[in-house]
């Protein structure tokens, strides 16, 4: 064979080799990623003993491979339907709930044949969520889902409770996990909607009166306080009062019985202080000098007044 016709079949026989290589790989070989669930099929058949954990594994060929994500779903159950039900006082309420599900490691057997795919794992768990959410909003009173006093609500409780009977139900049904339940809307017909507002309206002036009243217990309180404390200052400054009184009577007397035993020399005085306050700036009196005070003008009835003084 010529050197040049074997050039030419290289890589032929290179690219056919590639091609049998991928076709023996795809064949005998399967990966699994992180973010799913696998489970090797025998002629429709799963083999348990199969290893089917993420990576790359063997194969026969007669052998396939059913996938299903491993990985947190959410829905709204009843998506687009809107359907009344009851409360235990005979309220009728709409409500819609959101669903957080994932495929159970240990029962992705049972979820293969009872469910096999999402689209009927989600038909299945509306019709629990449809369900239960009759049967535990059923148990509750309206007034426990709408409240103005938030720790009367119970939401959150109902939630949880129709979390953990649909997920016992779905785990041991169809091998799936529900891991939340979540209330998305919470509606009311118009005729209950009136009530409601009415109530709620109702509910706030009784929530008004009872602040109001507390307010006229401690506004009274304090006015009480103030009374007190106002007496109390009254009293302490009437007393001091009496004891400043006493004490300027006692010096008072000390004085007057001075006076007592020399009245002309208490007379000068008071007319010098008459005539002190009187004459305080420049002023110009017109009176007859025989008027008091002013009579101590008068040069003999100072010098007499002065006389007298000095000689006593």
């Amino acid at each position: 064979m010529p050197e040049d016709r074997k050039s030419l079949r290289w890589p032929m026989y290179l690219t056919i080799t590639m091609i049998l290589t991928i076709l023996c790989i795809k064949l005998f070989t399967y990966s699994v990623r992180f973010t799913e669930y696998a489970v090797v099929l025998r002629f429709g058949k799963p083999l348990v003993e199969k290893n089917t954990e993420p990576g790359l594994h063997l194969k026969l060929p007669f052998e396939t491979v059913w996938r299903a994500d491993n990985r947190i779903q959410c829905f709204e159950g009843e998506s687009g339907i809107v359907e009344e039900i009851f409360t235990n006082d005979e309220k009728n309420i709409t409500v819609t709930l959101f669903m957080c599900w994932k495929i159970s490691k240990d029962k992705r057997l049972t979820y293969l044949e009872r469910v096999g795919n999402s689209q009927a794992a989600r038909h299945e768990l509306t019709a629990l969520l449809r369900s239960y959410k009759n049967s535990v909003f059923g148990k509750y009173k309206f007034e426990e889902l709408v409240n103005i006093d938030p720790s009367k609500i119970r939401i959150n409780r109902i939630e949880r409770e129709i979390q953990v009977m649909i997920n016992i139900e779905a785990l041991d049904l169809y091998g799936i996990e529900v891991s939340d339940i979540g209330v998305t809307h919470l509606g009311f017909p118009e005729t209950v909607t009136k009530k409601v507002f009415a109530r709620m309206e109702a509910e706030r002036e009784i929530e008004v009166q009872k602040i109001l009243s507390e307010a006229d217990l401690i506004s009274a309180k304090i006015k009480a306080d103030a009374d007190r404390e106002s007496v109390k200052l009254l009293a302490s400054a009437e007393s001091e009062a009496t004891r400043i009184r006493a004490k300027g009577d006692a010096e008072a007397a000390k004085h007057y019985a001075v006076f007592e035993q020399n009245p002309e020399l208490a007379s000068y005085l008071r007319k010098l202080n008459s005539l002190k306050k009187t004459l305080t700036k420049k002023t110009t009196l017109i009176l007859d000098t025989n008027t008091a005070p002013f009579d101590l003008l008068k040069n003999e009835g100072l010098e007499s007044n002065i006389s007298t003084k000095i000689n006593k």
